[in-house]
């Protein structure tokens, strides 16, 4: 189940609905936990051709119908756990607006509210766009009558929450810094067509006068479904502090099952974590648990099944509770394992736990298969398949679930003497078969959600542990395939129809299901499955500032989709485990003959590999892609200065263009400087933008900067020959001494590359004018600032790649001096800053006098760079790319 659905009438306005998805990539904290439901005429055959290559689209067509129908047609074929509802004409001006209204909905564990964002004309008076949980949407017969032709639906729901506040339960929730702005309004109500509003508006205004009571009603049930739910929430906590939960931690806990262990406090007799100490947890975590919070540690070496049975041994409440330190529980996850293990003739139940990656199914129990060699052999029932499918849904009687979100009573854990010894990895065989031999079953539990990993071995189809337990464990896929209405077919091949029968009836034609087909079929090893092509990342630059910025970027956004990514790291480099992804780990310098040899060794194995810098392993013979940023080295004498560099970096670069399966560039000049420098062949050349952090996206609007006591114009970036940073040094003296507005600064970020001659000249100048200051090491943070209260910022670099601090400016709300040469005009935008010709000291200050005296046309420049920077998207980068390991590796 994802996590919202975004139900959207296209009205035949493709432009817009294209507008929406990609404002929807620009915005999404998780891009693969939402889906835009869209419903679609079937005479609009524009909009039937609507695609996406990041957004998931579920596609309702039938014939043209009002707006209530829509609406319960788009809900009946939805599958997420929230529903928007949302027109074409909407754009989210809120980054990671997902991330902000799932936190208002963990707040009401009966899923009884209503959110609503700013819609920038309402406001907190009307639900503009409404948001609802899914038990919400049922309780109100899914949403609102199918009789409203356009305009009433938002005050109907509105209305429902506003009898349900009388009745004693308010549910409002505004989000005044969500914006969800009605472009609509932008217009003004009266310069709509005519038609579109007095057609309809009294047919809907007669309807929503005769629907009070229908209303009232509704109010009623969900008032009555409040109670209900205290009542058992009452139940619970007479089993307060009756669970104890086992933390698994591996050096590691999130920071999001902190939070929900200290949502879920009153329920827990104790958290005891496995394998770490105190330093592991936050401070306001262990501070707030309190004695309930323990830390179990044993030797080093210790098998993880010793550790958790030390750590069980220790276990105080009636349930015991496993899960590992990187998961995330969902809200309602642990009250679904305990109503489940309520029934007395269950012993352990097990969770339905979602590889946060690829938002499928990572684990709903586990089968077993005898192989062609009479070989016993587990497999993750439906791995692979999206989590709202109904087979993935389905409560079901299992010989064995994973450890990982595993509940056991604790009676029953202590009879059968706890883990075996010999229990691999995270499975419990020996412990599901233990409790089952006392007569009580093994259930999984499809609404108690995590999203998680099982173990990094799944695929293996080991049997250890299994020889010993092979009179007690019979193979069952077949028979759970059978019961899901799937077969096998020759060599255990499973196949698999589209949908079940019970649930294409319920689609009844009118829904197109965006599940791949690959989806589908994606089991484990033992049946039948294609070992996934791998990639490895070399990751060493990650902590250069340009290089490295890109690495972060978009290996930081990858969604490893049905490809293996490996990353090749030197040792200590934190960022492996934050990206979730293996990592192999040498300790090489880049640019030197060691890396030539130990790179290639270490990626022994793999199918490909993608270096992000020109030092390319020339003794890979594998796949290669590379990205080439610039040919920098190539075009400045400071560089030929220096024969064996030059020589190196031509050579390699020279190879690297010759033995690719592709190259990755940074900008349409780039490609052309490759193409034209070494005759290369354009169509294996794939431009890629940058992306841009998010926090630089999130802007304030700041004081007019020339009217500050202070005002400054700024300069980022390293301090190199052919940066041309003396040509701005020597503008802004002579701007300065004309006295156009008092107190003038020029503020330089960036490190000096004291090794050339002229860097050490431009040195000197810094240091004998007071006006001029240089930082060489500020974070993030006071960097924004530095944007967002500069005049402008300069770019005037005689060649540039692509050019960071130019988006990061725009994306700051500060204009670009930027100049006419390579990169810059392109990255920049037409129309989007002022352009100088970087050898003309004369026209820079033209330019600098123009932002400082005329305002309008920097506030215009402003807003055009505003739009412009919000292009430019990690998460799209990072889609890209993965575009190209497909097509290399041939996925």
């Amino acid at each position: 189940m994802k996590n919202f659905s975004l139900i959207l009438p296209t009205r035949n306005h493709v432009a817009l609905v294209y507008r929406l998805l990609n404002n929807l990539v620009e915005t999404t904290d998780v891009l693969n936990q939402i889906e835009v439901v869209l419903y679609i005429d079937e005479d609009d055959l524009a909009s039937q051709r609507i695609e996406h290559a990041l957004v998931p689209l579920v596609k309702v067509i039938q014939p043209k119908n009002t707006m209530g129908y829509m609406t319960q047609a788009c809900f009946e074929a939805s599958s997420g756990r929230y529903i928007v509802l949302l027109n074409d004409d909407a754009v989210i001006r809120t980054t990671n607006w997902d991330r902000k209204v799932l936190a208002a909905f963990l707040k009401f564990p009966d899923e009884i509210v209503l959110v609503y964002c700013n819609d920038l004309y309402y406001g907190k008076s009307m639900s503009t766009f409404p948001i609802l949980p899914r038990k919400t949407c049922e309780l109100m017969d899914k949403i609102c009558p199918v009789d409203y032709q356009r305009h009433c639906i938002d005050p109907h729901v509105f209305d429902v929450f506003s009898r349900l506040s009388m009745l004693g339960h308010s549910r409002f929730v505004y989000l005044a810094d969500v914006i969800f702005e009605h472009m609509h309004y932008d217009f003004g109500i009266s310069m709509i067509s005519s038609e579109v509003y007095e057609n309809d508006d009294s047919i809907d205004q007669q309807l929503y006068s005769s629907l009070s009571k229908n209303r009232h009603n509704i109010a009623l049930r969900m008032a009555e479904h409040i109670e209900k739910f205290r009542k058992n929430e009452v139940l619970l906590l007479e089993k307060s502090e009756t669970v104890s939960i086992i933390v698994l931690a591996n050096g590691k806990m999130s920071n999001d099952l902190e939070d929900y262990l200290l949502r879920q406090k009153q329920m827990l007799r104790e958290v005891i974590v496995a394998g770490g100490e105190a330093g592991l947890c936050r401070w306001a975590f262990h501070k707030q648990m309190g004695p309930k919070l323990k830390f179990v540690q044993v030797a080093t070496r210790t098998k993880e099944t010793n550790l958790l049975h030390e750590a069980s041994s220790c276990a105080c409440g009636d349930f015991i509770v496993f899960i590992s330190g990187n998961s995330v529980p969902q809200p309602g996850w642990l009250e679904a394992l305990l109503e489940t293990a309520n029934d007395n003739s269950v012993g352990a139940v097990g969770s339905t736990i979602i590889n946060p990656r690829s938002g499928c199914v990572e684990d709903i129990g586990i089968g077993f298969l005898k192989n062609d060699q009479g070989t016993l052999k587990k497999t993750y029932i439906y791995y692979g398949f999206p989590p709202y499918h109904p087979v993935a849904r389905k409560k079901r009687v299992l010989q064995a679930v994973s450890l990982v979100g595993m509940l056991v009573k604790r009676g029953l854990f202590c009879k059968v003497g706890g883990l075996n010894e010999k229990e691999i990895g995270n499975e419990a065989f020996g412990l599901c078969v233990e409790i089952s031999k006392l007569g009580k079953k093994i259930v999984n539990a499809p609404d108690a959600v995590i999203y998680g990993y099982v173990s990094d071995r799944r695929h293996d189809g080991d049997d250890n542990g299994l020889k010993s337990l092979k009179r007690d464990i019979k193979p069952d896929l077949e028979g759970i395939l059978k019961e899901d209405k799937f077969s096998f077919g020759a060599s255990k091949k499973v196949v698999l129809p589209s949908f079940p029968d019970h649930a294409a009836d319920k689609m009844s034609g009118c829904a197109v299901m965006p599940i791949p087909a690959d989806n589908r079929v994606i089991f484990s090893h033992s049946v039948s499955q294609k070992k996934l092509k791998s990639i490895g990342i070399d990751i060493r630059m990650s902590f250069h500032t340009g290089i490295g910025r890109y690495i972060r970027g978009f290996v930081g956004a990858l969604d490893a989709d049905f490809i293996d990514i490996k990353l090749l790291a030197n040792r200590g480099n934190l960022l492996c485990e934050q990206f979730g992804f293996d990592a192999r780990y040498i300790q090489s310098p880049i640019y030197t003959v060691q890396e030539q040899l130990t790179v290639p060794f270490s990626m022994r194995g793999l199918d490909s590999l993608h270096v992000p810098h020109f030092n390319v392993p020339v003794l890979w013979r594998k796949k290669l892609i590379v990205t080439i940023h610039d040919l920098i080295h190539l075009r400045f004498p400071e560089y030929r200065s220096r024969p064996l560099v030059y020589s190196y970096a031509k050579g390699l670069i020279r190879y690297a263009v010759k033995k690719a399966d592709a190259i990755i560039v940074v900008s349409e000049f780039s490609k052309d400087d490759i193409v034209r420098t070494f005759d290369a062949k354009p169509e294996k050349i794939i431009v890629i933008y940058h992306g841009i952090d998010a926090a630089f996206l999130s802007y304030r609007s700041a004081v007019d900067s020339t009217r500050s006591n202070e005002p400054y114009f700024l300069y980022v970036g390293l301090l190199k020959a052919h940066k041309n940073v003396g040509t701005l040094i020597k503008a802004f003296q002579k701007i300065r001494d004309e006295k156009i507005i008092p107190n003038l600064k020029l503020k330089l970020i960036g490190k000096l590359d004291r090794k050339q001659v002229i860097v050490q000249m431009w040195e000197r100048m810094i240091q004998n004018d007071p006006d001029i200051s240089l930082e060489t090491d500020v974070d993030e943070s006071v960097l924004r600032e530095r944007y967002q209260n500069a005049i402008a910022l300069v770019q005037p670099s005689f060649y540039e790649g692509f050019g960071f601090p130019v988006v990061e400016a725009m994306a700051s709300g500060t204009p670009v001096i930027g100049a006419n040469m390579t990169s810059i005009p392109e990255i920049m935008g037409e129309g989007n800053g002022l352009l100088f010709d970087p050898n003309s000291e004369a026209e820079l200050i033209d330019r600098m006098r123009r932002m400082i005296q005329d305002q309008t046309q920097r506030k215009m420049l402003i807003d055009r760079g505003l739009k412009h920077a919000r292009s430019f998207s990690w998460k799209v980068s990072a889609e890209k790319h993965m575009q190209v390991y497909r097509t290399v590796l041939g996925v």
